[in-house]
Parts: structure tokens; C-alpha cells; sequence
């Protein structure tokens, strides 16, 4: 469903904590850089690079394209 979607000019993200993102974020079919972990313990700093990518992606040519480093939030 998601690939449908991405066709039509959606982009999707994957934001999540305590699991393998990188895993979740490829069974549902999310590009590998549309993919955030991070910790619970550091909500504001996860925030901020999300932030920052939104920002980004506003000012581009609506790709996420680089949003944020893996190892950025881990």
C-alpha cells in the first residue's frame, strides 16, 4: 500500500523506539532514510532532528531523502 501511495506523491516515515527500526521500517515497505530510531530517554533531541528534517523536506523537492543519519537518534 505504501509504494501505491509514494506514486501518487506521499512520503512516508518511520519513527520508533525500543525495536529494530530498520526492520519494522522495511516490512512495511518505508525507504531506508525515511527510517528515525531512538531512545525514549532523549525525547527533545529526537524531536529536534525530526524537526529539522520536516524543515527540509518543506524547503525541497519533498524527498526525505537524507532526513536524518542512523546513527543520528540511535
Amino acid at each position: 500500500m505504501i509504494k501505491a501511495y509514494e506514486t501518487e506523491g506521499w512520503t512516508f516515515l518511520y519513527l520508533g523506539a525500543d525495536h529494530d527500526v530498520w526492520a519494522a521500517g522495511e516490512e512495511l515497505g518505508v525507504a531506508e532514510h525515511n527510517r528515525i530510531t531512538f531512545l525514549k530517554d532523549d525525547l527533545n533531541q529526537t524531536f529536534e532532528c525530526l524537526s529539522a528534517a520536516t524543515a527540509r523536506y518543506r524547503r525541497s523537492d519533498r524527498s526525505f531523502n537524507g532526513a536524518a543519519e542512523p546513527d543520528t537518534l540511535s
